[in-house]
């Protein structure tokens, strides 16, 4: 008959402080270093410049400027609309150099807008379901091959997409991800290039490499699905948000989850993090913009944003001086950074609003929204011009 060694005190005090580790490839490790090693040099730079403009700019001066840059939108008029799916638009992005507009569709396929003149570009077809999300590389219609991996698209079939951008091709070519065991909610490229994250209704987020189109890491943490997705612009961090309304930062340079943020009582939807590196925002089911501060590790502002659902968040890409978020309650709002005071409110009596995305020159705002037909709007304010994507009943 076996014996059975005897638990002391000191042997459950010593399992209790163990700690589990997944071991990692030496293609993880390598993409960590990287990752250290480009983040680092990012954040320098980012600092320095946070410094100069502290011993250079007056705070009452910057003030000003927020509140300029907020009030040129304060009228808006139509210009433009045009079709862009035969089902729900889910999501639109703008790329790199604010050229193109795409967008995904419940049609499963996704489509390449000309901006201005709301031209079809490109269409993608090949998931066998829903499209969910869409993203384009950092540096697609900037440096990058046409032939290249310019743009990402997920699915509920599981898979996400590598698209080319060769607009004298007649088809787009596409490689395809598989790993996620259920739909994908939320893709985004990091700012090196050659890496690809994905959350996932699996409850787990993974990061695929490029080159091998393969994972190269599986995150487990979340009990619940896995839906907003946000990455830092220094690429050391990314940020995760579940169903169930539980948030986590996490370090891409160590692997380890570094601070958990509470605060919504229901699920966590959408995510930005600001350039400033220190801002994060969230939106979720319990209508409210949550704002956190990653230098104090505490929420730094609750706002009442909407009435429904937020769908969608972003920072303005520049100098994060104002946000947007879009919402089911068919508005898409404008919230100054210097008290996240409300800027500019832009209601549709048409239909819920799925996403939107703004140009790094402010000059287009785009929105999608979730009736059966869209179409391409463009609003004018003087100089600037600002446009949104709407669906509309036929």
């Amino acid at each position: 008959m076996p014996v059975l060694p005897k638990l002391t005190v000191e042997t459950t005090k010593d399992d209790e402080n163990e700690h589990f580790f997944y071991e990692g490839s030496s293609d993880l490790k390598q993409t960590r270093l990287e990752f250290a090693d480009f983040s680092l040099k990012r954040a320098a730079v980012r600092i320095e410049r946070s410094k100069l403009k502290k011993l250079t700019v007056d705070p009452l001066e910057e003030e000003a400027v927020i509140d300029k840059e907020v009030a040129r939108f304060s009228d808006l008029d139509m210009l433009r609309c045009e079709f862009a799916d035969t089902s729900i638009a889910s999501r639109g992005v703008f790329s790199p150099d604010a050229q193109l507009y795409a967008t995904s569709g419940w049609s499963g396929a996704c489509r390449v807008w000309a901006i201005p003149n709301c031209e079809m570009k490109a269409e993608l077809t090949g998931h066998l379901s829903k499209a969910i999300d869409l993203t384009f590389h950092p540096q697609s219609c900037l440096t990058l091959a046409p032939s290249a991996p310019n743009i990402a698209t997920a699915s509920v079939d599981c898979t996400i997409r590598l698209w080319s951008l060769d607009f004298e091709a007649t088809r787009q070519t596409s490689h395809v991800l598989k790993g996620h065991e259920d739909r994908v909610n939320r893709i985004r490229f990091h700012p090196l290039g050659k890496q690809i994250f994905s959350t996932s209704h699996d409850k787990t987020w993974r990061m695929w490499d490029l080159e091998t189109k393969k994972d190269i890491l599986t995150q487990t943490g979340h009990s619940k699905p896995v839906y907003a997705l946000a990455v830092h612009p220094d690429g050391s961090l990314v940020y995760t948000g579940d169903l169930g309304g539980f948030g986590m930062m996490w370090d891409l340079r160590t692997g380890k989850s570094i601070l958990p943020l509470f605060g919504h009582v229901k699920q966590i939807i959408c995510a930005d993090i600001s350039v400033d590196g220190y801002h994060v925002v969230t939106g979720g089911d319990d209508n409210t913009l949550r704002v956190w501060d990653l230098r104090r590790k505490n929420c730094l502002m609750e706002i009442p944003a909407h009435t429904k659902l937020i769908s969608d968040v972003k920072f303005e890409p520049n100098n994060g001086r104002f946000l947007l978020s879009s919402a089911y309650d068919c508005s898409f709002k404008i919230w100054s950074t210097k008290d996240w005071s409300l800027g500019k409110n832009v209601s549709s009596n048409e239909s819920k609003l799925t996403s939107v995305s703004i140009t790094q020159d402010f000059q287009y705002i785009a929105t999608t929204s979730s009736v059966s037909y869209t179409h391409l709007r463009a609003h004018e304010t003087g100089r600037n011009l600002v446009c949104r994507l709407l669906l509309e009943k036929k």
